[in-house]
């Protein structure tokens, strides 16, 4: 039997956060590096027996950018 993480706020695709949240302030040069980076630590985490409960906050942008969060949540294990 898996583990059970909770979480929020991943922000995926948050422009603005990389520049004015002091956390990621100059740590990614865009979006997608950010989102590859999350990928990358929320996947050394969980593990594929693992269930994710995700709050709030999975991503930013308009409703045409609905698309692209489907591809990264299908990288995600969940």
């Amino acid at each position: 039997m898996g583990k059970i993480f909770v979480t929020s706020d991943c922000h995926f695709n948050h422009v603005n956060i990389i520049k004015y949240e002091s956390e990621t302030r100059g740590m990614f040069a865009d979006p997608a590096e950010m989102n590859e980076k999350i990928i990358s630590n929320w996947n050394s985490v969980v593990s594929p027996e693992d269930t994710v409960y995700v709050l709030g906050d999975f991503a930013m942008g308009l409703p045409e950018k609905i698309p692209s969060f489907v591809v990264i949540f299908s990288f995600l294990r969940t």
